[in-house]
């Protein structure tokens, strides 16, 4: 890798990420960075997305290429730290995958020259890109005194742990949710203010006593830890206790609900990204560390089949509402348009 590296960049190569902290690496610290990298994520791609590339503009000598990619990997190698001044990451054996993000290279004499990445406008709401992307995935912090956990953290910090009794978090639900929300679930329909009130409810009503917990990192809020991505936008990272006390069913339009089984299960940790309007949880993007979202996993766990949900959403085959798309489960962990 290095050797390839040597010879793609020119001596004066400069990469730049405007969007995580305008982090900037010239060629050798760049080729020190996915050294690294590599030793914690062994399988790591940047999975270039079709069409690989095309040529914008050309002026002179100079070429203005455009990449799109999605980059990730199995966290199964060393503890991860983009920068000394973070604390490193133990491995934690999750695939982890960034937004999409666009590549502006500049190529002048056979070598690359700079190079400019930004995620992708459709998938900003999903939060960082590059080397603080993975990061904070991994249950990451990232200081930032000009960013203050602020009112909206509260209303966040108010849903997810506002309240055990079914009525009084539809009540808190009404209170912080946006009207216009959208809700994504990886390989699912979005859902609508109403329909995810539906489907939170028919959640809690069958899987009492219900609590949320999560050892990670980040800045603790409840049993929750909540990470700012920027002004509006929020890592949620948590983990849900519960009992089995009534019929349920995760997406009853596919899957039989399970009669009460009285079994208590935790389910796996899981990431939400969160983005706020008018004070309000406006856009929620579900991010499953263990690569399927949980409430699956916890259908299966009390003796539910998932087969058909994984077939159905295998990735060969899109949603059934407009705006919507499958993708492979435990790969790209969203991959859904139309979100803004």
């Amino acid at each position: 890798m290095q050797q390839t590296f040597q010879q793609l960049l020119s001596d004066q190569f400069i990469i730049s990420f405007p969007q995580s902290g305008n982090q900037q690496f010239g060629k050798t610290d760049l080729i020190n960075q996915m050294q690294n990298l590599k030793l914690s994520f062994p399988d790591f791609s940047l999975n270039l997305q079709h069409p690989r590339h095309y040529v914008r503009a050309k002026s002179g000598t100079v070429d203005t290429v455009e990449t799109y990619y999605q980059a990730g990997g199995t966290h199964i190698g060393q503890a991860y730290t983009p920068v000394s001044t973070l604390v490193p990451i133990a491995t934690t054996n999750r695939y982890i995958v960034n937004p999409r993000e666009i590549a502006v290279l500049r190529v002048q004499n056979g070598q690359i020259v700079s190079m400019v990445v930004e995620v992708d406008p459709h998938e900003k709401h999903m939060g960082h890109g590059g080397f603080l992307g993975l990061y904070v995935l991994l249950g990451g912090v990232i200081p930032d005194s000009s960013i203050p956990m602020s009112n909206d953290a509260k209303v966040i910090e108010r849903f997810f742990t506002g309240a055990n009794d079914v009525e009084r978090w539809l009540q808190i639900y009404d209170q912080t949710m946006h009207p216009e929300l959208l809700d994504f679930i990886p390989g699912m329909p979005a859902q609508s203010f109403q329909q995810n009130r539906i489907w939170v409810k028919d959640f809690l009503t069958a899987l009492q006593p219900f609590s949320f917990g999560f050892g990670g990192n980040g800045q603790q809020r409840g049993n929750v830890f909540i990470t700012p991505l920027d002004e509006v936008t929020y890592v949620v990272q948590y983990e849900v206790t519960c009992q089995h006390s009534g019929a349920w069913s995760p997406v009853p339009e596919v899957l039989p609900a399970l009669p009460a089984t009285g079994r208590q299960i935790k389910l796996p940790p899981e990431q939400c990204i969160v983005k706020m309007k008018d004070g309000k949880i406006w856009r929620s993007t579900l991010r499953p560390i263990a690569g399927v979202p949980a409430p699956l996993l916890g259908y299966q766990m009390l003796g539910g089949d998932i087969t058909p949900v994984m077939q159905m959403f295998s990735g060969n085959q899109t949603g059934n509402q407009t705006g919507t798309q499958s993708v492979p489960w435990g790969k790209t962990n969203i991959g859904m348009t139309g979100q803004q």
